[in-house]
């Protein structure tokens, strides 16, 4: 063991022993330190990677979504024009038909305004060579 005078005394063994278990622990400290450190490198490293890989997953789950509402929108909007562009066939279809019945009624009326026309242009050259025969007959009897 040492006196009271050992603690003064740097060339002491014991000051020197003592200088070497500081020098030690502060090696190792510095050694668990850089370890520490690299360490927590390492995991901030890691964490920053699966952050990215998170938001890079998110944007291409947003990217898929929107694309699927794009799809759905141009789905609805193909539906929309091919119900537009159905019912406006039905309705032109509709609308010549209606047209034709009009010509075939217009035709029909024309056909028996002239079925008319002719029985009453029939009925007047009758009446009218009744009257030039009953005038004629009316003049040789005078």
């Amino acid at each position: 063991m040492s006196d009271g005078n050992t603690m003064h005394n740097p060339a002491s063994p014991d000051n020197k022993s003592n200088i070497d278990k500081v020098k030690e622990t502060v090696a190792n400290a510095w050694e668990n330190t850089k370890e520490t450190v690299s360490q927590n490198a390492e995991s901030a490293k890691e964490t920053a990677v699966n952050a990215k890989d998170t938001v890079a997953e998110k944007v291409g789950m947003a990217s898929e979504t929107a694309q699927d509402k794009a799809a759905a929108a141009k789905d609805t909007m193909q539906d929309k024009a091919q119900d537009a562009k159905q019912s406006a066939q039905e309705t032109a279809n509709s609308a010549g038909e209606t047209m034709n019945q009009k010509a075939q009624d217009a035709k029909e009326g024309m056909q028996s305004a002239k079925e008319t026309a002719s029985k009453k242009a029939g009925e007047a050259k009758e009446t009218a060579q009744q009257k030039v025969d009953q005038a004629a007959d009316k003049a040789q009897s005078n």
